[in-house]
């Protein structure tokens, strides 16, 4: 592969998470040219839409990360059907960039304990916004 090649990849690649991400707050959509979207947000939404499904225990092949401001973070599979509420992440100015990555691994490992725990295509919602009380609604 050529460095062109190599560029257009990479190109595809970022086109694609950015695809996966929806931004749905309110406050989303107000923001004009010359807004900054605050880091501890940016940041979160970097790390979790490149998450790797099978660090969740998941079968799934991708996941689309949602937004909003009633669950904060949402990663939502599309096959099998499920959303995972992961919460806000940048609200708490107590929290530094470590302890945030902290709970994120702990809300990972959460999923992927359940996951492992029951039949991943029987669950329809997680909420892990608290990793130490996971929540869970089986479908039907």
């Amino acid at each position: 592969m050529d460095s062109q090649d190599l560029s257009a990849h990479a190109t595809s690649e970022r086109y694609e998470r950015e695809r996966r991400f929806h931004d749905e707050r309110f406050a989303a959509r107000a923001i004009t040219v010359g807004e900054v979207i605050p880091d501890t947000v940016l940041r979160t939404a970097i790390e979790l839409v490149g998450l790797d499904p099978a660090a969740l225990g998941s079968d799934s092949e991708h996941l689309t990360l949602r937004l909003d401001d009633v669950y904060g973070f949402r990663l939502v599979s599309e096959s099998p059907q499920w959303e995972i509420a992961l919460g806000a992440y940048g609200k708490d100015p107590r929290e530094t960039a470590a302890e945030a990555r902290d709970r994120m691994e702990r809300q990972v490992a959460a999923v992927r304990t359940l996951f492992a725990e029951r039949v991943e295509d029987e669950i329809g919602w997680v909420d892990v916004r608290n990793p130490g009380k996971v929540y869970f609604r089986v479908k039907g």
